[in-house]
Order: C-alpha cells, then sequence, then structure tokens
C-alpha cells in the first residue's frame, strides 16, 4: 500500500531551524542544487559541506562527480539509482508517488553514502594538504552560484556583439601570422 507523504508546509516549518542553524553542519552531494530548492521555499541552509566539490579538488578530471560512481569507486557499493527508483519516459513517476518505504530506503541510503564520502574525502583533503583549495575557492562557489542561478544574471549583449567582432578580427590576424610562419593555410 502506498502511504500518503508529509504535508510540505509541515516538514518545511519543522526542518527550518535546523537546517539554519549555525552551530550544525549540513554535508551534501552537489548541495547548491538542495540550497536552491530550500531558498526557494524560504530556508537558507548553513553551513555547508559538499561531498562532489571535495571529490573535485581530490581528482578534478579523473572521473564523474555524481553520488553513484563516487560510491562505487570509493566505497565498493552500488546504490539505488534515481532512475531505477522513479522509472523513465512516459512511465517515469514523480518522486512524491513512490511507495513511502522505497522512497525511505533510497533516501536513507542516499544520506548514508553521503556522508560516508564526507568522511572519506575531508580525510584525504586533508592528508593531501588541499583544505585551502577546497575553503577558499571551491566551497564560496556554492553560494555564489546559487544566488546567480535564483537571481539571474544581467548580459549586455550589445558589449557581448563588440567583444565579439574585436575576438574575431584578433583571431584572423593570429591566424595569418600562423600561415606567414608555416608557409602554408591549413585547418587551425
Amino acid at each position: 500500500k502506498n502511504v500518503k507523504s508529509l504535508e510540505k508546509k509541515l516538514v518545511l516549518k519543522k526542518i527550518k531551524s535546523l537546517l539554519e542553524d549555525e552551530s550544525i553542519k549540513k554535508v551534501g552531494q552537489n548541495i547548491k542544487y538542495d540550497s536552491i530548492i530550500l531558498k526557494n521555499n524560504g530556508i537558507d541552509i548553513n553551513p555547508v559541506e559538499d561531498t562532489m566539490l571535495l571529490s573535485y579538488v581530490l581528482d578534478a578530471g579523473n572521473n564523474r562527480h555524481n553520488m553513484d560512481t563516487l560510491s562505487e569507486l570509493h566505497l565498493a557499493h552500488k546504490p539505488i539509482s534515481y532512475k531505477d527508483l522513479v522509472g523513465s519516459g512516459k512511465n517515469k513517476l514523480n518522486f512524491s508517488e513512490i511507495n513511502l518505504k522505497k522512497a525511505t530506503e533510497y533516501a536513507a541510503e542516499d544520506a548514508d553514502v553521503t556522508l560516508r564520502l564526507y568522511e572519506l574525502f575531508s580525510e584525504m583533503v586533508n592528508k593531501e594538504k588541499l583544505n585551502k583549495i577546497y575553503e577558499i575557492f571551491e566551497k564560496p562557489m556554492i553560494k555564489i552560484l546559487a544566488f546567480m542561478e535564483i537571481e539571474g544574471v544581467k548580459i549586455d549583449s550589445q558589449f557581448l556583439k563588440i567583444l565579439s567582432s574585436k575576438f574575431e578580427k584578433k583571431i584572423k590576424e593570429i591566424q595569418k601570422e600562423v600561415f606567414k610562419i608555416s608557409k602554408k593555410e591549413f585547418n587551425i
């Protein structure tokens, strides 16, 4: 039997003080996404840690940084995939339509894996003395990018057209110089 989900307003009211409590660290995988959802519901989550960013600091281009990949790679555990839970295509369900027992199992595993990755990656970042890169460069980007996604960014399209024209002119000059040096034309 599919148990009805909890009322959104009630849940948000109950978790708000916990998520905004500065003395409680919140750990997530791509926590920027969660912070945007919560901000749109009147919750300013703080402080935060992000396993995806920690992974990126440790292994920037070596693998994908999604939770399933990281779990298999670092914990030797294949988690329940979101796609397997909700399906795909025309049969895809909304998460709120998933059986509460299955949804709970998925969410609990997700939280457990994220915490285990955080503990592992934090230790590795400390050991490899990469703390400053994470703390100074990566972590502040969570709030900055979330703010930009929520508020949007203003673009000066006229300035971009002028800039594009300048770049095009400069590229043609460089291309001519390359052809002059090489004494032949080719696809650069």
